[in-house]
């Protein structure tokens, strides 16, 4: 995500699917909003959310803080639905 985050983009993504580091997914997410790259009602999906969850804390915490809507399906590993 850093590298596409680094180009100068001038589009607003609608969609955003976390399934890498686990532990990286806040400081993505930061780095989004910071460029201005996440179109409002953006759907956001990250896994691992159950599984990891230790890892992926202060991802799911900025969503709570924020109030956001999401949703967190207990798959096996745990897959979190949101809008930003």
């Amino acid at each position: 995500i850093s590298q596409v985050i680094e180009r100068q983009l001038s589009i607003k993504f609608d969609l955003i699917f976390f399934d890498a580091q686990k532990d990286m997914y806040y400081k993505h997410l930061q780095e989004l909003l910071e460029k201005d790259l996440i179109a409002k009602n953006c759907l956001i999906i990250a896994d691992n959310v159950l599984d990891r969850s230790e890892e992926v804390k202060n991802f799911i915490e900025w969503f709570d803080h924020n109030k956001k809507d999401k949703c967190i399906i207990e798959t096996t590993c745990g897959l979190m639905v949101a809008t930003i």
